[in-house]
């Protein structure tokens, strides 16, 4: 069981992972070669991922259901959000397909032409 405190220092590591992960990104952008170096958050990333997931589940129903509103509410919300502005803004990106493709996160079975 993992205690109070090896539950912080995983959630340090994460935050420090995703700003590695946005420096990374930016660098990307601009063509630095630290994007190389910074890269490494992704795996800190998901390391600490698999280490915060060591739990003991005593009921998988309550847990799917949680990890359901957790994960995917938020996720369909966004695309609510988004979609209604690609269709305003940029029409031409958008497939008839996209939106379903994109509820049930099929994206790498399908090619799409939206990009958010």
């Amino acid at each position: 069981m993992i205690t109070e405190y090896q539950s912080n220092v995983i959630t340090f590591l994460r935050a420090v992972s995703m700003l590695l992960i946005i420096f990374c990104h930016l660098c990307q952008v601009y063509n630095n070669n630290w994007a190389w170096a910074l890269n490494i958050g992704v795996q800190i990333f998901f390391i600490s991922g698999f280490l915060y997931g060591i739990r003991h589940i005593s009921d998988w129903r309550i847990w799917t259901i949680g990890r359901f509103r957790k994960v995917y509410v938020p996720y369909i919300s966004y695309l609510v959000i988004v979609f209604p502005m690609y269709a305003v803004f940029h029409r031409e990106c958008l497939s008839l397909l996209s939106p379903a493709i994109y509820l049930f996160d099929l994206q790498g079975m399908y090619w799409v032409e939206f990009h958010p």
